[in-house]
């Protein structure tokens, strides 16, 4: 079977392409470095930034390690050279030298293509000194609220280029579920990971809220087997969908309707890998190395050779700036919930630019052993309403709270009457059918060192459910509100302080 358009076509336009190929000699092994090459080139939003970064913007290091450096040089000579074919010998070099202490990335050696991304994306942007390069960073919370004992983990705040998924469970998972869409199919297989509980040891499900959405959705494929059968492959083309998709749908808080479109492929077969690329004005071109070919035939292509997609590119439409979802918070890559509070007081959804300038701000004070006004004040904390606050959804903040007496548990708490207008979506588990919203604790102030608030929600038939905890060691906490738990649009937070 012919995939390809006729010679005499692709003839006619390859002087016009855009795209070179890529050496690949004998015994090289440079293909899982090809693609990640050809991805990151074909891509406007992320070449045009990496290209305009001034060399002093970056932290250079020994050129036989500098990553920055080799692909800025690589660049270059794929934008000037007539050749159509580029050695990427240099840049080859440099990753062996630079991963060398991890055994990574070595000269001759056949490594992850899905790796690379992601190696070189975070070697990049810890290299720059003023800038960084949003075009796939996912900025992601993670905690799990136990169904046994209540309790919350510590929200782990973390940043990724590729947001992963089994592809053996999507594939299963659509074969039971006929009547779910892509989009919802691949946001239950990607809310499926569990962990247990740490006091209890029950088996929960991790939570996971998108903090930031990048202009490029890079979603990682993980084939459990190196090699699949036509009939799975067949199963995950046919339902594959290239144009249209709904983010929303897809992310559990993202509430924004945004569409995106599939615009490239990372493909493994056979222990080599090749990339599928939408080009404007050619359509979908695959590249092997140093070969080029235009598609005709995208889905018989994949099942014909039996491609396994490892990473599928989505580019949301009209959207060239990464969205903030929830107020922006300045992502480490280990968990810092006192710069999470202090982030928590922006109010609104943001947009940012292409390039996104590092907080210049002084870092935030020592919670455990800073001072401040409202400790040494007589007054309560919360007093006023003012020291919490709750963001639903990513709405703007809540943050007037009334102060309340319970007669009968002899107890003060503070709170505030949410309402929303969701309707609980009826073709998904009862797992997805959840209200997701932030509580948090707004300054360094709002509880004193002893301090341990409980976060409970009161529903109007008398449910009073405790969900979280916050004190000085943890500021905010994400939460969970079932749908099935309250037959009304609203219910009452409360911050009540543990004696």
């Amino acid at each position: 079977m012919n995939f390809f358009r006729t010679e005499k076509s692709k003839t006619a336009v390859l002087s016009s392409i855009p795209l070179k190929g890529m050496y690949n000699p004998n015994g090289a092994q440079n293909c899982f470095l090809n693609v990640v090459i050809q991805m990151l080139w074909s891509f406007d939003l992320f070449r045009n930034i990496f290209m305009s970064i001034d060399y002093k913007d970056h932290k250079h290091q020994d050129p036989s390690v500098c990553v920055f450096c080799s692909l800025k040089k690589l660049f270059t000579h794929y934008y000037q050279t007539d050749q159509t074919t580029i050695l990427p010998a240099e840049i080859r070099q440099v990753l062996s030298n630079a991963y060398q202490n991890t055994n990574q990335f070595q000269m001759n050696q056949m490594s992850d293509a899905s790796e690379l991304f992601n190696a070189v994306l975070d070697n990049i942007n810890n290299s720059l000194t003023s800038v960084r390069i949003p075009t796939f960073d996912f900025n992601i919370g993670e905690d799990t609220n136990c169904t046994k004992c209540h309790r919350t983990t510590e929200t782990f705040i973390y940043q990724s280029n590729i947001w992963y998924i089994s592809a053996s469970e999507f594939i299963v998972f659509h074969k039971r579920n006929k009547k779910l869409s892509f989009e919802q199919v691949f946001r239950v297989v990607s809310e499926h990971e569990r962990k247990s509980c740490d006091h209890c040891k029950t088996i929960n499900p991790v939570r996971k809220n998108i903090l930031n959405l990048p202009s490029i959705l890079s979603l990682g494929m993980a084939w459990e087997k190196s090699t699949v059968s036509t009939s799975e492959i067949t199963s995950f083309v046919k339902f594959l969908k290239y144009k249209d998709v709904k983010v929303m749908t897809m992310f559990s808080n993202v509430n924004m309707d945004l569409r995106a479109d599939l615009v490239g492929m990372i493909c493994y077969y056979g222990k080599h890998y090749v990339c599928l690329i939408l080009e404007k004005n050619l359509g979908w071109v695959i590249i092997d190395d140093n070969v080029i070919k235009i598609v005709h035939d995208m889905n018989d292509l994949i099942v014909q050779w039996k491609l396994q997609p490892s990473i599928l590119f989505y580019k949301i439409n009209n959207l060239d700036k990464p969205v903030q979802l929830i107020p922006k918070l300045n992502v480490p890559s280990t968990p810092d919930i006192a710069m999470m509070k202090r982030e928590s007081l922006r109010q609104s959804i943001r947009i940012d630019s292409p390039i996104l300038r590092r907080i210049v701000e002084n870092e935030p004070e020592d919670l455990s052993t800073t001072k401040s006004s409202s400790q040494s004040s007589s007054a309560p904390p919360g007093t006023d309403g003012s020291n919490f606050g709750i963001i639903l959804q990513g709405g703007s903040p809540i943050t007037r709270m009334s102060k309340r007496v319970d007669n009968e548990q002899r107890v003060t708490y503070y709170s505030s009457i949410v309402w929303t207008d969701q309707e609980a979506p009826q073709e998904l588990s009862i797992q997805e059918m959840c209200i997701k919203m932030c509580v948090y604790a707004k300054d360094g102030g709002s509880l004193r060192r002893d301090d341990v608030f409980l976060i409970s929600v009161k529903f109007y038939d008398d449910k009073c459910i405790e969900f979280a905890e916050l004190d000085q060691g943890r500021m905010s906490a994400f939460l969970e509100i079932p749908y099935f738990l309250h037959k009304y649009k609203s219910f009452e937070v409360r911050f009540t302080k543990k004696m």
